[in-house]
């Protein structure tokens, strides 16, 4: 499963990034699954015009923190060189590579409560005590239950 820092953190906001005169998004996504032991982080890239996402990417890029590098950048502008600068700008001041890291970690951590609340909401009841046998039978048969299931 795989989740975006926004959707786990929507007080914290993704940021607008300003590159060559335009507004863009980045929007970060994570691996939540516990038993995975993959270490990308995707991260895509949307320009905002008129107030609105656009429909399609900018660029979406494939990165692995702890390799500090990007594995791939998919350019759907086919503008490589916006793509490098918004990424350049969305790095400036900071480790980008260590912040995705330490995000990555948190959101790991958050899949593990997320699954544990899923888990507690949704095991099976305990079993309800076994009727007394003068009672109505369970099944819905009308006998007494030890005439019926309660042999």
């Amino acid at each position: 499963m795989r989740v975006t820092w926004v959707e786990a953190h929507p007080s914290l906001g993704s940021g607008v990034i300003e590159a060559a005169d335009r507004k863009f998004i980045l929007l970060d996504t994570y691996c939540v699954t516990e038993e995975c032991r993959c270490q990308e982080v995707n991260v895509t890239c949307v320009e905002i015009i008129n107030g609105k996402e656009a429909e399609l990417p900018t660029f979406s890029a494939t990165v692995i923190p702890s390799d500090r590098k990007s594995l791939e950048l998919d350019c759907a502008s086919r503008d490589r060189a916006l793509a490098e600068r918004i990424w350049e700008v969305w790095a400036e001041g900071d480790d980008v590579y260590a912040r995705l890291a330490r995000r990555q970690q948190w959101m790991r951590t958050l899949g593990a409560e997320l699954r544990r609340r899923w888990r507690d909401r949704h095991e099976p009841d305990v079993q309800e005590k076994k009727p007394a046998p003068n009672q109505s039978c369970p099944c819905g048969s009308g006998k007494k239950f030890k005439r019926c299931c309660g042999r």
